[in-house]
């Protein structure tokens, strides 16, 4: 059990040129984190980070609170562009009770993926935004239970790719 887990965060300051990255993964296991943050500029004009969390095999990762895919900020094109990058794969399981969010400042900046592919994920809470979102020989379950207006949009999501079949439940 952790407290946070962060793959990928950006530098602390502006002056540094050089891409920041992070990869997490894992074949085989359980991983229990309060928080998990895929992907994390830190300030406005930062050099860019690259998150990638990649989850196979029999593992199971469970997130009690959010899940970020990616927090990102203002950009100069010369520091490059910052991503982030969750792939959930062959039979692995990921629960998360808090939400899979993300949030951007500048749209130039936001590359953010996930990709699920036999494999399931379950949230309960709203999911997105998210530029790429593939979902391939899956299960999606979305809890909207604890949502204040289920009414208004639970997915946001700029290109989505399925491939059947795909099973979606929505609770």
């Amino acid at each position: 059990w952790v407290n946070q887990l962060v793959v990928g965060r950006s530098y602390r300051e502006t002056k540094r040129i050089q891409t920041s990255s992070g990869t997490l993964k894992v074949a085989a296991g359980k991983i229990v984190a309060n928080t998990l943050l895929i992907g994390w500029d830190y300030i406005d004009y930062c050099a860019a980070m690259k998150g990638t969390v990649e989850i196979s095999g029999p593992t199971e990762l469970v997130v009690s609170n959010a899940l970020t895919l990616g927090r990102f900020l203002k950009t100069d094109i010369t520091n490059g562009f910052s991503s982030a990058k969750l792939e959930i794969r062959d039979g692995a399981s990921v629960k998360v009770y808090g939400g899979l969010v993300s949030s951007f400042t500048d749209p130039d900046n936001f590359d953010n993926e996930l990709s699920v592919s036999s494999a399931s994920l379950h949230v309960k809470g709203p999911l997105g935004p998210f530029l790429n979102c593939t979902l391939f020989n899956s299960t999606l379950s979305l809890d909207i239970s604890t949502l204040l207006s289920p009414t208004t949009a639970l997915c946001y999501v700029t290109n989505l790719t399925t491939i059947t079949p795909i099973t979606l439940n929505v609770a």
